[in-house]
């Protein structure tokens, strides 16, 4: 008999981040994301708002 074995090995630590702390990222200040939120989303669920940032657009060479 003959197989390979294959380990896959993730940690997570998205949860240990205190987003409140983080000052600066990709050198700009992060902003709360905003989710529009319509009459069909319920309102008893919270929802995550990630930090984001606005990138500049890339001048590509042609």
């Amino acid at each position: 008999m003959k197989g390979t074995v294959v380990y896959l090995y993730a940690f997570d630590v998205a949860n240990e981040i205190q987003t409140r702390r983080i000052r600066e990222v990709l050198g700009q200040k992060p902003f709360p994301f905003e989710i529009r939120l319509d009459a069909a989303a319920p309102r008893d669920v919270p929802v995550y708002t990630p930090l984001s940032i606005r990138l500049q657009p890339i001048q590509c060479a042609n």
